[in-house]
């Protein structure tokens, strides 16, 4: 995962998880960012209103400000991309040379089923403190914290997709 301290690259940290719900689902948990706190033990997020089914939602989030709670950090990215399979947001701590984060969720439709999807979830650490962290154990516990967050998702999205299949039977 790191490189030596002296390389230029960016030390990137990806995460994949299996979701027995379709990606409409996990699309409007995802982007439901002031209900984050009541599905995840992982981060509190304040932001723009849910999910609308107005085509234009997703190009309005770009250039919104979220704020976060982590514990004891507390920062406010801005989003880059959002698209009902993909969002993207991106912050800095102090300064952008000192360390960059771009983090990204990937939502992949199934092509087997339908009502399947495979989350990415990831973040790119840029800058020269991002090669620092590469001595600590600060990327092995961000991988965690994103697989955990991945699994509270999932736990989720599949029991509300189990209770819409109930009632429509």
């Amino acid at each position: 995962m790191c490189m030596f301290f002296f390389t230029p690259m960016p030390v990137t940290i990806r995460t994949e998880i299996t979701i027995d719900a379709s990606p409409e689902s996990v699309s409007a948990i995802l982007f439901d960012f002031n209900n984050y706190h009541k599905w995840n033990s992982w981060i509190s997020i304040s932001g723009p209103p849910p999910l609308s089914h107005k085509s234009t939602y997703y190009l309005s989030l770009v250039g919104e400000q979220l704020t976060m709670d982590q514990g004891e950090l507390h920062y406010a990215p801005v989003i880059m991309l959002a698209s009902p399979s993909v969002l993207k947001w991106t912050w800095y701590e102090k300064h952008k040379w000192f360390m960059s984060h771009e983090h990204y969720f990937e939502i992949v439709r199934s092509q087997n089923d339908s009502q399947k999807c495979i989350l990415r979830h990831g973040e790119r650490f840029s800058g020269a403190g991002a090669r620092a962290m590469c001595y600590t154990k600060y990327y092995q516990k961000i991988q965690a914290d994103f697989e955990g967050f991945n699994k509270e998702l999932r736990i989720l999205a599949e029991s509300r997709d189990m209770v819409e299949m109930i009632s429509k039977s």
